[in-house]
């Protein structure tokens, strides 16, 4: 891939102590100059870059293989363009036909799996003062800022997937910490002098006549003579005019827009190193990038460029992997040409160690493109003063285009996936590749005895069918085929003319079972990302319980890795701090978001870093944590106190344990209230070690004075005259834990070494907070209670209105009953006198029908008389 112009020669500091001459001689045309110290550093950069060159073609071809398998290029061919075992992969020829090989990829899954492993590991780096002290302290608070800057941008979700792959291919992963001026992080002011002649006093000047004595300007120089004259008597004096001289004057500024640091990854194929030793432990290394010669042009100019050395193993397989294309059936039509550049050109750097180069000695002197001379004579290991060098060059140092003093292990960190024994290098995922290897040759005989015993050929008595060719009709639907009854022979049907060559029978069981399950295992076991679909012995998949134990296993497999990439992550962060004051020296606001920027950002300057520091991985941080994992340990954490008010609680009273727990847990649960607090606190100290020297008062350094109220003889009243500025407010929050960092102080190195009117000045702090936490308190409890009465008066008047409404409805409960005891009394007097005048009326009824009847028995007796008598 070509770079950009501003980023195709690496930047590198210092001076250049580069002979200058052969380069001049190429611009004039010379595409061979000569130079000693050109010629010495040429033949030690040859001579370690095939310092066994075959192991090193060898993890490089593995790795490549790796790589072609991952993306699905499974059947491979001899390289055409070098020798031995290297491989490119099998182009397709016309499409490709069914009675092709053909390959079913298992690569990319576990691939994935790793990748998976590898995204949800998020080691931390914790920063801590390597000394007891307030400058420490603030240096490890500083750093951990940095750190935490740094980190989201650069490892960021693409960059984390290249690590890992190159991991899985090559078995090592390369980063490169480096200033890249294409980034913009702030803008610096350059300060820009001139010599401006400045008068130095005032001068002085006297009168001889009338004694007026004063400075130079109060007298009359005489224009042209040389000569000055008193203002009051105007006769001759003698001055002498003030003293002048150029000074560097300060005349402009101008803005400088600085870098910013970038983490690059660097190819294993790119690399040379030291094998007994980690890249960044090597006492020399390697970097080559290969570009187009006009790229180079555009940088240096349009100068003779010396050919050679455009040749390499590991810069092809870097280039081939870039335009790999995409492969069918395991094959595919990437390109296979030797070069991607019409001109190549291969730039070289070389980091050497006094012990590669201290003897060189130069017979001359040589001027440099800096400026300097290196004299004849001198080895140039003390010219260097026994420092590591990087030389800049291009095609296998045909050409010299830079030597800095610079060390490649301030900035180089590697990475392995699989450690190896005794080597600075890694495996990969090598051991997968043979499974998948294996499971294609079987898979692919399986697949062919399938369909050759699913469909075997056809007997055919073809005399009988008639003519010839008819029995290619056989098998074909709705076809006709006349067949000739009179050559039948004796005794034979026509179910006997076609019948199958053989009956089909299945796979042996043992074969498929090896091929189709056996080999998912070992393919499992060799990428070491086992889902086990089919439990570990006596653990069943299907329930929490075994998926949880599943998981733990299948994650321990990778603690070795991730602890690795933990370590990565902390010698990244070292090297970022360690190099940050050296690139910005100059103010840089820190914003850490949230409500409390102005407190939880930080004003850094390189210089304030430069202190002992500490750095470690938070332990069992590096372990894989998806979304379930984490709302599982977020569970257990917050039960182990009953609560989150549980936890809170318990974080005030012993937030050391309690931070020690979350660590444990791998929780980020810090406090932005607390963070603000302690760095606050730190502040005010400062401010009162700053005022100790002039003010010995401890009251008068935190600027309080007792409290005039009888009521609290132990009280203080906050004046705001002190050196703590601005002064402490009862509004603001956090005074017990503001209070409880300055009792931790007092017991610190700082506090115990500190004059007794800092420690004085302290404790009168510390009891200012313990006051004010209390009316804090008081008044919250106040306010909750007035809150209290104010939600619970809606209650009491409702409370009143229900027992004036019950109290209502009580009294109409009783008038209702008075008024149905009166009805009721009252209707029952009415029945009375009803059933008086009904028993009257009846007794009148009965009286009349008496009547009634006693008039028929009287009629009666007077008609039988009558009758009788006649």
């Amino acid at each position: 891939m070509s770079a950009t112009s501003l980023s195709l020669l690496p930047s590198h500091e210092g001076a250049n102590l580069a002979p200058i001459k052969p380069l001049l001689k190429l611009g004039e045309g010379d595409k061979k100059p000569q130079a000693a110290l050109d010629e010495a550093i040429k033949e030690r950069f040859q001579h370690y870059l095939k310092q066994e060159q075959s192991t090193w073609d060898e993890m490089i071809k593995a790795g490549e293989e790796v790589a072609h398998f991952i993306s699905g290029k499974q059947f491979l061919m001899p390289s055409p363009y070098s020798t031995g075992p290297r491989w490119l992969s099998y182009p397709v020829v016309g499409g490709g036909t069914p009675s092709e090989r053909r390959a079913l990829s298992h690569m990319q899954y576990h691939t994935s799996g790793n990748l998976e492993k590898w995204l949800n590991s998020n080691p931390d780096v914790r920063v801590r003062p390597g000394v007891e002290s307030d400058d420490a302290h603030e240096a490890a608070e500083g750093a951990g800022i940095v750190v935490d800057h740094y980190e989201p941008k650069f490892y960021g979700a693409r960059v984390s997937i290249a690590e890992c792959l190159e991991g899985l291919t090559f078995g090592s992963y390369v980063w490169r910490l480096k200033i890249d001026p294409t980034l913009k992080s702030i803008t610096a002011y350059r300060q820009i002098f001139e010599n401006r002649e400045v008068k130095i006093g005032p001068g002085w000047g006297k009168c001889g006549d009338c004694n007026y004595e004063g400075s130079a300007q109060d007298f009359t120089e005489v224009p042209g003579e040389g000569i000055y004259t008193c203002p009051k008597c105007h006769a001759e004096a003698l001055v002498i005019p003030p003293a002048s001289d150029q000074i560097p004057t300060l005349k402009n500024t101008e803005p400088v827009e600085l870098g910013d640091f970038n983490l690059e990854l660097q190819s294993f194929a790119q690399c040379r190193w030291d094998l007994k030793y980690h890249a960044d432990e090597s006492p020399w290394m390697i970097i080559r990038r290969r570009d187009s010669e006009s790229s180079l042009k555009q940088l240096i100019g349009n100068v003779k460029i010396p050919g050679g050395g455009t040749s390499d193993l590991g810069l092809d397989v870097v280039d081939r992997l870039a335009y790999s294309g995409q492969a069918r059936a395991g094959k595919s039509d990437g390109s296979s040409k030797k070069t991607l550049y019409k001109d190549p050109v291969t730039i070289e750097e070389f980091w050497m160690s006094p012990a590669e180069y201290g003897d060189i000695v130069l017979r001359q002197t040589t001027e440099t493109v800096s400026g300097e001379t290196i004299p004849s004579n001198v080895p140039l290991g003390e010219i260097a003063k026994g420092q590591n060098i990087c030389v800049l060059g291009v095609n296998e140092m045909s050409a010299v285009l830079g030597i800095f003093i610079e060390d490649h292990r301030d900035y180089i960190v590697q990475g392995k996936w699989y450690s190896k024994t005794g080597t600075g290098a890694g495996r990969g995922l090598q051991d997968l590749t043979e499974v998948q290897k294996v499971f294609n040759s079987d898979h692919q005989q399986t697949h062919t005895y399938l369909r050759s015993s699913s469909t075997p050929a056809m007997l055919v008595a073809s005399e009988v069918l008639g003519e010839e060719n008819k029995s290619r009709y056989i098998n074909t639907p709705a076809t006709n085929i006349p067949v000739s009854i009179a050559n039948l022979a004796e005794g034979v049907s026509l179910d006997q003319l076609v019948r199958p060559a053989f009956q089909p029978t299945g796979v042996a069981p043992q074969f498929f079972e090896f091929t189709y399950n056996r080999l998912s295992e070992y393919a499992q076991f060799a990428s070491h990302f086992m889902p086990f679909t089919g439990g570990l012995p006596g653990v069943d998949n299907k329930t929490a319980t075994g998926a949880n134990i599943t998981q733990a296993a299948t994650n321990a497999l990778y603690t070795p890795v991730l602890s690795v990439k933990g370590e990565v992550r902390r010698l990244v962060a070292e090297k970022l701090v360690k190099l940050y004051p050296k690139h910005f020296p100059v103010d840089r606001y820190f914003p850490l978001g949230g409500k409390h920027q102005k407190h939880s950002g930080k004003w850094l300057k390189g210089a304030t870093l430069d202190t002992d520091l500490l750095f470690e991985v938070v332990a069992d941080s590096w372990n894989p944590r998806n979304s379930y994992i984490k709302r599982q340990d977020y569970a257990g954490f917050v039960q182990l106190f009953g609560g989150v008010a549980g936890w809170m609680q318990a974080r005030q009273l012993d937030p050391e344990r309690v931070g020690d727990m979350e660590r444990t847990f791998d929780l980020e649960l810090d406090s932005e209230t607390r963070n603000v607090a302690q760095s606050l606190c730190f502040r005010r100290v400062r401010q009162i070690q700053q005022a100790a020297s002039i003010v010995q008062d401890p009251m008068q350094l935190v600027g309080v004075q007792p409290a005039i109220d009888p009521q609290q003889p132990t009280g203080l009243t906050i004046t705001g005259q002190g050196a703590i500025q601005p002064p402490v407010s009862q509004a603001e929050p956090g005074h017990a834990i503001k209070r409880q960092w300055l009792m931790e102080w007092l017991d610190s190195d700082d506090g115990l070494e500190a004059p007794m009117p800092v420690r004085g000045a302290v404790e009168v702090l510390i009891q200012l907070h313990t006051q004010l936490d209390g009316q804090h308190g008081a008044i919250l409890a106040k306010q909750q209670g007035e809150v209290q009465v104010a939600q619970a008066q809606p209650g009491m008047e409702a409370q009143q209105q229900a027992m004036q409404a019950e109290g209502q409805q009580q009294i109409a409960q009783q008038e209702a009953q008075l008024e149905l005891g009166a009805k009721e009394a009252m209707g029952q007097q009415l029945v009375n006198q009803a059933d008086i005048e009904t028993e009257a009326e009846k007794q009148e009824l009965e009286e009349s029908h008496l009547a009634a009847m006693n008039q028929l028995k009287a009629q009666d007796r007077e008609h039988r008389m009558v009758t009788s008598n006649a």
